[in-house]
């Protein structure tokens, strides 16, 4: 199953693939910082930071229709608002590798499409 809707993704950027091209590369360039930064947030109980951080990272991940993906860090960043964190490394570990699938869909999407 895809965690990126391309039909979606496809009405959006058919023929503005360059501009999917540069949030592509902008967000491969800060996801670690992002990802980091909720990592800080939960080692040091700054739950403030970790939901700023998850709802950073969920707006960006918006941009390219993932929504499985989407779901998964709305419930990690309201986990946060409630200051009740559970299995976090284990849901960063599914993020994490959600965020290099989704990546390679959208690689994938412009391969095509270019």
């Amino acid at each position: 199953m895809s965690l990126v809707d391309i039909k979606t993704l496809k009405m959006n950027f058919a023929g503005d693939e360059d501009i999917l091209k540069e949030l592509i590369q902008d967000f491969k360039d800060a996801k670690e910082q992002m990802i980091q930064e909720m990592r800080d947030g939960h080692t040091t109980q700054d739950f403030s930071l970790l939901e700023r951080s998850t709802h950073t990272l969920k707006g960006v991940v918006s941009n390219f229709f993932a929504e499985p993906l989407k779901q998964k860090l709305a419930t990690l960043e309201e986990m946060g608002r409630k200051k009740k964190i559970e299995n976090f490394e284990e849901q960063m570990e599914i993020i994490s590798t959600d965020i290099e699938t989704m990546l390679e869909e959208v690689d994938h999407f412009l391969k095509q499409n270019s």
